[in-house]
């Protein structure tokens, strides 16, 4: 069976910190457009989130990287979490986080460890698909 890179499927983690509710969802993408039609979905299924921060990593040479911290405070959410895609050394990779807040202020430190945290913790669970390049 060859293999098309659209995965239908996505890959969920969540933990809880601070009376605060992250849940990291990542998936393969093929394109950035995928990538943001998927990262559109995920905020229409969570729509009582307070936050739905993402990184996302396209394609290779150039590589394209976004993200974005969606009302947190600058660098605290969307960075964290292209750092974790960044750091198990995925690429075609969507990843957002959702928070639903508890309350409690987190802090940047706090906020930066917990979505980056989710993000490495739902893309660690993902199953990895290993592409090689073909020459032309």
């Amino acid at each position: 069976e060859d293999y098309d890179g659209a995965s239908p499927t996505y890959y969920q983690s969540e933990q809880t910190i601070k009376k605060s509710r992250f849940i990291g969802i990542a998936k393969h993408c093929t394109s950035c457009d995928s990538a943001r039609k998927f990262i559109k979905q995920i905020r229409l299924e969570h729509p009582k989130s307070r936050h739905a921060c993402f990184g996302l990593v396209c394609g290779s040479n150039p590589k394209t990287e976004r993200c974005s911290d969606d009302g947190e405070p600058t660098g605290t959410a969307g960075v964290p979490i292209l750092g974790g895609i960044n750091g198990e050394g995925l690429s075609d990779t969507v990843c957002v986080v959702v928070r639903y807040s508890g309350g409690i202020k987190l802090g940047a430190g706090g906020l930066i460890r917990a979505y980056g945290g989710t993000a490495r913790l739902v893309l660690r669970e993902a199953e990895k698909i290993i592409l090689i390049p073909k020459s032309q």
